[in-house]
């Protein structure tokens, strides 16, 4: 079934930020929802991965309403099959790049079979030599990355990216964007990725226009 929307709305206070939104992605879609600041883009997001419910209307996320689950129902969705990549890595500076990556595995309890993939994924992030070093010890580029393979080392059925490379430079953006195409290509993930940039969001098979508040194509 994938993901849909139906007749969302979500004010904060008396400011109306989404005004009936309906759409639906399939399974293994990768879309991009783009629009100028303040037309709700990165709300939308947050509404769609379930960091945030709506006013009004409802979300479904493989047929569950998730206005409908309780917390933990949430918490396990979330860590079984949503992946999140946010501007700002939100990494944990206690931990290393390793321990970092395996965060969504631990919170499992199935960190020991995820030690390899976490090991693969580094490498294929260029970052593999990094692995025993904290964030404090590491680039802006390089902190993103270790973000991208935690976002991904549960094969995530969802991964939801705000603005992913809003931090980084040309070459370090590119390769964040890179990845992205090849797991949607590859393990047929469903991406939903908001960005400003006009040439990230032309990457992705649809494009979802906001503008103050509405979807507009």
């Amino acid at each position: 079934m994938g993901l849909v929307v139906d007749h969302i709305h979500k004010d904060f206070g008396k400011q109306k930020v989404l005004k009936d939104i309906n759409f639906k992605i399939e399974n293994g879609e990768y879309v991009s929802i783009s629009g100028r600041s303040g037309s709700g883009k990165s709300t939308l997001l947050y509404i769609l991965s379930t960091l945030d419910i709506p006013t009004a209307g409802d979300v479904f996320l493989d047929e569950c309403n998730t206005k409908k689950m309780n917390d933990h129902e949430i918490d396990v969705f979330r860590a079984k099959h949503i992946g999140f990549i946010f501007q700002f890595h939100y990494l944990i500076p206690e931990l290393t790049t390793l321990e970092n990556v395996l965060l969504p595995a631990t919170n499992l309890k199935v960190e020991s079979s995820k030690v390899e993939r976490a090991k693969e994924l580094l490498n294929e992030l260029e970052i593999l030599d990094q692995i025993h070093k904290y964030p404090s010890q590491m680039s802006g580029g390089q902190q993103q990355r270790v973000a991208i393979a935690r976002a991904l080392i549960m094969e995530p059925k969802y991964i939801f990216a705000d603005e992913p490379t809003g931090n980084l430079d040309t070459y370090n953006a590119a390769k964040v964007m890179d990845m992205l195409d090849k797991i949607n290509r590859e393990s047929k993930t469903t991406i939903v990725l908001v960005t400003h940039d006009p040439d990230f969001a032309a990457r992705a098979k649809r494009e979802i226009l906001l503008s103050d508040g509405r979807v507009v194509n």
